[in-house]
C-alpha cells in the first residue's frame, strides 16, 4: 500500500463510511474507491474532492505533511 492508499482508507474508516457510501458521495463507482485504497492514485480532481470532503490538505493525502 502507498501512503495515499493508507490515508484514504484510514480516513474512510475513521468517518465510518463504507466504500459504497463514499463512492456515492464522490460520484464514482465502489470499484474506484477500492482501487484508490489499493495503490491506484485518484485523479487530481478526485484528490481535491477527497481532501475537501475529509477536510484535510492534498499534501496530507499525498504524504507530504503529517
Amino acid at each position: 500500500m502507498t501512503i495515499i492508499s493508507e490515508r484514504l482508507q484510514h480516513l474512510r474508516l475513521t468517518h465510518s463510511y463504507t466504500q459504497t457510501e463514499l463512492a456515492r458521495t464522490m460520484g464514482v463507482t465502489r470499484r474506484a474507491v477500492y482501487a484508490w485504497e489499493h495503490d491506484k492514485c485518484p485523479e487530481i480532481p478526485h484528490l481535491i474532492q477527497l481532501a475537501q470532503f475529509y477536510q484535510v490538505s492534498t499534501d496530507y493525502l499525498l504524504g507530504l505533511t503529517e
